[in-house]
């Protein structure tokens, strides 16, 4: 059986962020591969503990909207 790794999100400001910088967390899918520059990985939110995927790369994005609840959360 797969091991699931979750990383816990912490609530962030989203008024000291760029807001280009805030990507969109999206509800998980079936996936075993991780990439090694630019991964996803699943990320639980700070407000109502729905499981993000979201990109793990500071360069892209700084936090995420959770598609669950929408409150904002850093990785």
């Amino acid at each position: 059986m797969a091991e699931a790794k979750i990383k816990i999100g912490k609530k962030g400001d989203k008024d000291k962020v760029d807001q280009k910088k805030i990507g969109k967390g999206k509800k998980p899918s079936q996936r075993d591969v991780e990439g090694q520059y630019q991964y996803w990985s699943a990320v639980s939110c700070w407000n109502c503990w729905s499981v993000n995927e979201a990109v793990i790369d500071t360069q892209q994005y700084l936090g995420y909207w959770c598609w669950q609840c929408g409150a904002y959360f850093e990785v």
